[in-house]
């Protein structure tokens, strides 16, 4: 049995519980031995770029690392990173097998999707025993599993409106979740873009003796800077300036912003995990400062969000790319957005919509020697599938 379909067994689909007390209450019966260079990266955009060039930046150091990140896109081994390789379909097995058979006898109420993960991801570092844990938080952070670990080290990347039904739909809200993590006596970094959110994290860092560096405020990023390079400048301040490593080669190229690259003849094929407007805006900003054209298709599709959220995202990607080179798709998904709602844009937009299981013919025969897929990242796991299953 591969380890989704297990995972599909015994706990179903994903799902968020919002809660810390009794996992936090497992971590310690567990008496697991964990480094103390604990690395947590929280933000609305940007964490997992961040994630990837801190751990470029140890493995450059001759440190090793254990990185947890997520979402997966084709494996849930995806989601446990050590020293560059995922981890085994093998090994992920076994520790699944074997905590599950320990919960049995201390667990006081069922865990989540998520919380018997970061379980696993736990009892994986007692295994490979890494000299630093990286841990990128999934949603929010203040009730997010990752924050049932104290970090040495905290992150904090970009605050914009997402998840809105759990985290709230105001930035200052948005930001109380992400501050959640805050500990006395650790290291926090911000790469905070708006001075209003500058000023309640500074408020709120009165009541912290954490210590805190503002990268904008110390003018070590400038305004003018690309997402991507903001993100290359955090983790780099991290790794010279925090833990005292030798400067590393971190590029801010497409190679730690993109997840997953195929090759379907001659056309390469680039996955950009990009699922709400913000994070969008940003890609393209991206794209622009890497001097992309329109010569390159853009394939995207979009999980169940606001109308408005859509057409914002829509438009986004219409200033940049000729409407001839877009390719709406529509997939099978629990999330995936509604049939209608996605037929009402596409007439809105004046764009055809493809079926993502047919979509590698359609990019095969536009014409084109590179393919952009962007959005939901449920849609960019089906696309993978898809993928898989025609290449049998």
């Amino acid at each position: 049995m591969k380890t989704d379909d297990w995972l599909e067994k015994y706990f179903g689909g994903e799902f968020f519980s919002g809660k810390l007390s009794h996992l936090k209450k497992i971590i310690n019966s567990l008496n697991l031995d964990l480094p103390s260079e604990i690395i947590t990266i929280a933000g609305t955009n940007g964490k997992g770029q961040t994630a990837r060039l801190i751990a470029e930046g140890l493995y450059q150091n001759n440190k090793s690392y254990g990185l947890w990140t997520s979402p997966h896109l084709d494996s849930v081994t995806e989601r446990f990173v050590f020293n560059h390789q995922d981890i085994s379909q093998d090994k992920l097995l076994s520790i699944f097998n074997q905590l599950f058979l320990e919960l049995k006898t201390i667990q006081e109420e069922k865990l989540s999707y998520f919380e018997f993960l970061f379980l696993c991801f736990l009892k994986a570092i007692e295994v490979e025993k890494p000299d630093c844990v990286i841990l990128e938080v999934g949603l929010g952070g203040r009730l997010d599993a990752v924050n049932a670990l104290d970090a040495k080290y905290f992150l904090l990347t970009s605050i914009s409106r997402d998840h809105q039904e759990l985290l709230g739909n105001r930035l200052e809200m948005i930001l109380t979740e992400k501050l959640g993590i805050l500990r006395d006596e650790q290291v926090f970094i911000s790469s905070l873009e708006l001075e209003y959110l500058r000023r309640k994290t500074k408020r709120r860092m009165l009541e912290s003796e954490a210590e805190w560096t503002d990268l904008f405020e110390f003018e070590i990023i400038k305004s003018c800077d690309d997402f991507s390079t903001r993100n290359t400048v955090l983790a780099r301040h991290l790794l010279e300036n925090v833990l005292n490593l030798q400067r590393s080669n971190l590029n801010t190229d497409l190679n730690s912003a993109f997840r997953k690259e195929l090759m379907l003849q001659s056309v390469k094929v680039q996955l950009f995990p990009s699922h709400n407007v913000d994070g969008l805006r940003k890609l393209v900003q991206f794209f622009n400062q890497e001097l992309y054209n329109n010569n390159q298709l853009l394939v995207v599709s979009f999980s169940r969000r606001s109308r408005e959220d859509l057409r914002s995202m829509m438009k986004i990607l219409i200033q940049y790319f000729d409407i001839e080179n877009i390719m709406v798709c529509r997939f099978n998904h629990i999330k995936a957005i509604d049939d209608n709602l996605l037929n009402e844009l596409m007439e809105e937009f004046k764009l055809d919509v493809y079926d993502y299981k047919s979509i590698y013919e359609s990019i095969k025969n536009a014409g084109k020697t590179e393919a952009i897929v962007t959005g939901s990242n449920y849609f960019l796991g089906e696309l993978l599938k898809s993928f898989k299953s025609s290449r049998k």
